[in-house]
């Protein structure tokens, strides 16, 4: 009798084919990471090839002229004699925490009779025993620069305390500073720059009665926002010209008193964020069009027990506190209607002192953090849910006035140092831990009001300076 047998085909079930692309994405992942990691290192090695190559060229220069060249062109030439056939440049794109400016290979030579030179350049991590960061070639050697927390001008160089909503930008390389100055009783806001030298009045020997400054820069626009005393506290944006500030739209548009203003300018178009006195405290947006402001969004919310509200990429986003348990939820508004980001009421206990900062597609939050003895905390959302940046809780001891900035990516955290006599402390997260940037507690007395803004990688902190009066300070983070 002739058995017939039936052959099974075997196949993949749909949970191992879901298991199988997971671990493709997995390492697929670390091999793209490791690639990377590997390209970085072979563009700082040629980094320090380069420099190598030119300091033995110079040298060979130096040798038959006893000097070094005044400039450094495509080669390093003199007549017919070829040191160097081709400069090298420095390799792109940037790395670590080198910007585009200091990603290039800066010759000066020195002295009177062209008898030394320097080469500036930026490593993104260490080559040997070459330092991470901008580094310096000088005949026969490469030495790592010593950085440290420096005034810029005159220390409490304010003419009275600095009292609340200080705030710095850097603007075409020059940092520009608002505060409400408060003297005999008056509450100013004042708007200066650092010249260089020192710090002078930008357009105006300041707005009296005026409340809530922030400033915000986009493209070659400087523009600032306050809430105006002498008309019920209303909003009012004003961009400088160059010379002097004109009112954007038309002066006091908000409906009612406007507190806690923040200022943003998304495609040209400034959007203000504020809790509306008149309306419950109530966050609201406003957007001017090009001729008047509207309102794009009133939330339900108040701003009270804590709140933060930005507009990111055209969005308005809001974080704010529930009133019983103080746990933190971030909203957006989509158009219509607020909708939640992440998981509600991320937070594991109280948050304090919260902010909200948008990073090109990425949201952080930083806040003191009551569950880990008031702690500075930093938190990400990562697409579905909200996550700590390295460890919760990471600072010292207790802070005060967290203010988060991120750079190239690199989040950095200013703050009152509970830990070091309420002194100013900066730390930045270096994609495992957090690293203090300089030493902790660097100010000259106790802070409040801090605030981070950065210049082609150099970390600036603008605050009340409690060793100084109260008054504003500015310090940066370089070379000393």
């Amino acid at each position: 009798m002739l058995k017939i047998f039936k052959k099974h085909k075997l196949a993949f079930t749909l949970i191992e084919l879901l298991v199988v692309v997971v671990i493709i994405g997995i390492i697929t992942t670390i091999a793209v990471t490791s690639l990377n990691t590997s390209r970085a290192r072979t563009r700082d090695a040629k980094r320090v090839s380069d420099i190598k190559q030119i300091q033995t060229a110079l040298e060979l220069y130096y040798s038959d002229y006893e000097e070094y060249p005044t400039t450094l062109g495509d080669s390093i030439s003199s007549g017919t004699k070829i040191y160097l056939a081709s400069v090298p440049t420095a390799p792109t794109p940037v790395d670590g925490d080198c910007s585009d400016t200091n990603n290039s290979y800066t010759y000066e030579v020195q002295g009177s009779t062209n008898g030394s030179y320097s080469i500036s350049f930026c490593l993104g991590s260490n080559v040997g025993e070459i330092l991470a960061g901008v580094n310096f070639a000088i005949p026969g050697e490469i030495t790592s620069p010593t950085f440290a927390w420096q005034n810029v001008g005159t220390a409490g160089f304010s003419t009275g305390m600095a009292f609340y909503y200080v705030s710095i930008v850097i603007y075409n390389d020059v940092p520009y500073i608002t505060y409400m100055d408060y003297t005999e009783s008056v509450f100013t806001v004042m708007i200066m720059k650092f010249n260089g030298t020192t710090w002078e009045n930008v357009g105006t020997s300041g707005i009296s009665n005026a409340y809530y400054p922030s400033l915000a820069v986009y493209n070659d626009d400087l523009y600032m926002v306050y809430a105006d005393g002498n008309n019920s506290f209303k909003a009012v944006v004003m961009k400088f010209n160059g010379t002097s500030w004109d009112t954007v739209g038309s002066s006091g548009f908000s409906t009612g008193g406007a507190e806690g203003l923040s200022l943003t300018v998304y495609n040209g178009y400034p959007y203000v964020a504020y809790g509306d006195v008149d309306n419950s405290y109530k966050a609201t947006v406003m957007k001017y069009n090009g001729s008047t402001w509207e309102t794009v969004v009133v939330s339900e919310n108040s701003i009270d027990n804590g709140y933060s509200i930005i507009v990111f990429d055209g969005t308005p986003y809001m974080l704010y506190k529930n009133p019983e348990n103080f746990k933190i939820t971030v909203t957006k508004y989509n158009g219509s209607t607020w909708e939640t980001v992440g998981n509600s009421e991320f937070s594991i206990g109280q948050a304090d002192h919260v902010s909200l900062v948008g990073y090109n597609e990425d949201l952080y939050v930083t806040y003191k953090d009551t569950s880990n003895s008031s702690k500075a905390t930093v938190m990400k959302y990562d697409g579905s849910t909200w996550g700590a940046v390295g460890t919760a809780g990471f600072s010292d001891g207790q802070t005060e006035y967290p203010f988060l900035a991120i750079y190239n990516g690199i989040p950095y955290v200013s703050y009152l140092d509970v830990f070091n006599s309420s002194k100013a402390t900066v730390k930045k997260f270096n994609g495992s831990v957090w690293e203090t940037v300089g030493s902790s507690g660097f100010s000259a007395g106790e802070t409040m009001f801090l605030y981070l803004a950065f210049s082609n990688g150099t970390p600036y902190v603008a605050y009340m300076d409690g060793g100084n009066s109260g008054k504003a300070t500015v310090m940066k983070y370089d070379v000393e």
